[in-house]
């Protein structure tokens, strides 16, 4: 198989449609907005997929019959598509009949391979959702633009300009990017059969909901970060606004879900026709009933400082806030989005959340050894001991390139079931180094909750030795000759854990 041909009878990993109005450049620039785009996706699709990718776009005028052919041959040949969506891609009618050759003629009811489309909407410049084409109104966008908080109007990222506007463009590409190489990797590995398989139950469904438009960047920071994570997120595109169906399809995703999210910004958000309330309110309302079922839980984010006009978003965060109904079986967090992440990630893995998806008796205990080198042959004696108990034991690479073991080491740290801190000729602050790092493990990429923590504190004898205490871990001091009775406290509460 060429690279040409790297998914099964498909020649092009990707068709871009759009129209040329799009791509026309400002003033004093030679590049237009879809040049850019094409330009640093495929950097970003190169990185993910080890290859080049095969791209199509149309760079000429589009216009007789010759050109009608070539285009929709091509269009059959393609794995993926990219709508590039503008008010001038509403009205062109090319990009119209590209969009349905694809959905209607080339994927018929293949366009879901594992309930992920082989459709992307981009949205270029702000569209009513009702506007959207038939075929996109289910799909979750990749919005390139943001709502001004002062003017409450739209702006497109403009990626020439640079600074803030290409920083958020090109964070934008490298999602699209990401979900593009994972569809084109698993075309590749399983064809383009239809597989209908339910999400899987033994990883967390979690529903995100729906916020304001002044924290859709925030909504889709913590939506990528979590579907990179292998996580499977509701809603799956955007909800009705018809309140009988609204309610339906949310309570549909709680049901399946075991957490839900909520977003809570300076507006109160779209009232439904035939509603007094947001849909940020009553997604708000479904997912405290649904707290009534044990485990559901809710977590609630207010940004920090946050600075509100409206009187009813007022009085839905004033509930939140200090109605104790509002928060049984919740949490609330004034944060950074930054340590909101951390927050979610840190609740979704050490709570039971993941109860299903990691048994700890079904393998062996993972014990990692941290040790500086100049105690890598003192620590065999433990090693030894550890593993004949049955133990899988990890000590530190100390050879390689710098940031090959730099990255081994934080690996270490997050998948291991329990830590030892080996110190022996190190010294008082390089302990000290390792106890920091213990307090930050938790926000590494798949933290795994960890059974026990011990310092283990041998020969040679000093002050700062003696007089050693921590709370972050237990402490076994052995200054003569390894005694494996001194592990039994630490072992004792392995095994109490286990159980």
């Amino acid at each position: 198989m060429s690279e040409m041909d790297y998914i099964h009878k498909y020649k092009n990993d990707i068709f871009i449609s759009y129209t040329h109005l799009d791509n026309r450049p400002l003033p004093d620039y030679n590049k237009g907005w879809i040049s850019y785009f094409q330009d640093i996706l495929s950097i970003y699709l190169a990185d993910h997929l080890g290859r080049e990718a095969q791209i199509w776009r149309d760079i000429k005028t589009q216009g007789n019959d010759d050109i009608s052919k070539l285009f929709f041959e091509e269009i059959l040949k393609t794995a993926a598509f990219i709508c590039i969506l503008s008010p001038h891609y509403l009205e062109s009618c090319w990009c119209s009949r590209e969009l349905h050759e694809f959905c209607d003629k080339c994927c018929k009811k293949k366009i879901f391979i594992n309930r992920k489309s082989r459709v992307f909407k981009v949205i270029k410049t702000y569209i009513p959702e009702d506007k959207h084409p038939r075929e996109l109104q289910t799909l979750i966008g990749y919005k390139f633009y943001e709502i001004d908080k002062q003017t409450g109007k739209p702006h497109t990222y403009r990626p020439e300009l640079g600074g803030e506007e290409a920083t958020k463009f090109i964070a934008k590409v490298e999602d699209l990017a990401i979900d593009i190489s994972k569809l084109v990797e698993m075309m590749k590995k399983n064809g383009i059969a239809i597989e209908t398989a339910l999400p899987d139950k033994t990883s967390p469904i979690i529903f995100l909901a729906q916020t304001t438009s002044d924290l859709n960047h925030e909504r889709d920071k913590i939506f990528r970060e979590l579907q990179q994570h292998g996580y499977t997120i509701f809603p799956e595109g955007e909800l009705p606004l018809n309140i009988p169906e609204f309610q339906n399809k949310v309570d549909e995703y709680l049901n399946q879900s075991q957490i839900s999210i909520h977003l809570i910004g300076e507006r109160y958000g779209v009232v439904p026709e035939g509603e007094t309330r947001s849909i940020i309110d009553l997604q708000y309302e479904l997912a405290t009933k649904k707290c009534m079922t044990n485990g559901f839980k809710r977590l609630v984010w207010i940004p920090q400082g946050l600075q509100v006009k409206e009187q009813r978003q007022k009085d839905f965060i004033a509930y939140l806030e200090n109605d104790p109904n509002a928060l049984q079986g919740a949490e609330l967090f004034k944060t950074s989005i930054e340590e909101f992440k951390t927050n979610i990630n840190t609740i979704i893995r050490n709570g039971k959340l993941l109860k299903k998806k990691y048994k700890i008796e079904e393998a062996p205990i993972n014990i990692y050894i941290i040790c500086d080198q100049r105690d890598i042959n003192i620590v065999e004696s433990l090693k030894e001991f550890l593993f004949n108990k049955g133990y899988e034991v990890i000590t530190p690479l100390f050879q390689g390139e710098e940031h090959e073991i730099r990255e081994d080491h934080k690996e270490n740290l997050s998948m291991c079931d329990a830590i030892i801190i080996f110190c022996n000729n190190s010294n008082e602050s390089w302990l000290r180094s390792k106890l920091r790092e213990l307090k930050k493990i938790r926000g590494y990429p798949d933290f795994r909750p960890k059974l026990v923590k011990a310092i283990f504190i041998g020969a040679p004898v000093t002050a700062w030795k003696e007089q050693f205490r921590t709370l972050e871990a237990s402490v076994i001091k052995n200054f003569n000759r390894f005694i494996p009775e001194f592990l039994r406290p630490f072992l004792i509460e392995i095994e109490k854990v286990r159980e």
